[in-house]
């Protein structure tokens, strides 16, 4: 039997045409390589053709974001105007109130603590 399996494994080695194979692999690796590289090339163009878009339109990188703060900061002066009446009313001027409340008080309780450093 041994020599069966031999013989059939030495008539299927000779049914193989190993060099269409090898050609046909080759072939096929060329081929998908070429389609990696085209798509490579592709997806450069197109990022290209975006950035030439982006750099045409004048944008620049935070421009979405200080559109979106400036909405806010307007719809927030707009209700806060709204509510007390104060026309004269800008966004901040609550921060910068209590900003300068607490820098005050701080500022008098430092002098204190000076001054009752200085008498002891």
């Amino acid at each position: 039997m041994a020599e069966t399996v031999a013989e059939a494994a030495a008539d299927v080695a000779d049914a193989i045409d190993v060099d269409a194979a090898t050609e046909a692999a080759s072939s096929a690796a060329s081929s998908a390589a070429s389609a990696a590289v085209d798509a490579g090339a592709a997806a450069v163009d197109a990022g290209a053709a975006a950035k030439q878009a982006l750099d045409d339109s004048g944008y620049e990188f935070g421009d979405i974001s200080k559109g979106v703060a400036s909405g806010v900061a307007s719809g927030v002066e707009g209700a806060v105007q709204a509510a007390t009446g104060n026309d004269d009313y800008k966004f901040g001027d609550f921060t910068k109130g209590m900003a300068k409340g607490l820098l005050g008080k701080l500022s008098e309780g430092a002098a204190k603590a000076k001054k009752k450093l200085d008498e002891e």
